[in-house]
């Protein structure tokens, strides 16, 4: 704290609670008080502006009991920010328009937010120095013949960081999704066997015809899984 009763400025350190009585100064001398530079706060916590009341203050005829009385108040506020989401999930062919469950738990407990592909969330505020978990325990059901995969979350865990909603710490999480595979086998044989007669074949699944003969390799191919 910083006073100035005429003769310069001049510094007094006070804890919480504590006061100073200065002087003797002459009648009438008007004395000026502030704050010019605040200690440094603890990690994650800022300083409010000081308030003070009382200067400037005009000294009276008294001894220090009778001391005109400045107060010099302080605040300190904690820090905080966001966490921000988003899903990402191209779904192919395969129709899929729904949402995915998200979990995230900034130590409150989880909490579940939905969102379909391409979309985000912000969510917040929380204490700056949080850790923010984000997972995807359960995924939805796929559409018929369709698989998703293991969701892959990046930046997660995350440590809220001091700023608005446009500051948030970022994650993502990503789903794939796959079509269902089987193999389908076309085996030529004919009675009696030892034909050497090419036989041609026209697949549902493709536009390009095949031939066989009887005990000739297997015509294979892997297919999503379906009628054909």
């Amino acid at each position: 704290i910083v006073y100035n009763c005429g003769a310069g400025n001049v510094t007094v350190n006070l804890a919480a609670g504590t006061s100073t009585t200065v002087g003797p100064f002459p009648v009438g001398s008007s004395c000026t008080v502030t704050e010019p530079v605040l200690p440094t706060p603890p990690d994650n916590w800022t300083f409010g502006v000081p308030q003070i009341s009382g200067s400037p203050a005009t000294i009276v005829e008294g001894d220090a009991a009778a001391a005109v009385a400045v107060s010099v108040t302080n605040s300190i506020t904690q820090d905080t920010g966001y966490l921000k989401i988003s899903k990402i999930f191209d779904p192919l062919t395969s129709g899929f328009t729904g949402t995915f469950a998200i979990v995230y738990n900034c130590g409150a407990g989880n909490v579940t937010v939905n969102l379909a592909a391409g979309t985000s969330t912000t969510v917040g505020p929380f204490p700056a120095g949080s850790s923010c978990t984000v997972t995807e325990p359960v995924l939805p059901t796929p559409p018929t013949g369709w698989t998703f995969g293991t969701p892959v979350i990046v930046g997660s865990p995350a440590t809220i960081v001091k700023g608005d909603a446009a500051a948030a710490v970022a994650v993502s999480v990503t789903n794939t999704i796959i079509r269902n595979q089987g193999t389908i086998i076309v085996d030529k044989v004919t009675i009696p066997s030892g034909s050497l007669a090419s036989f041609e074949f026209n697949p549902s699944w493709s536009d390009a015809n095949f031939f066989l003969q009887d005990a000739s390799t297997p015509h294979q191919v892997v297919l999503g899984t379906g009628a054909y």
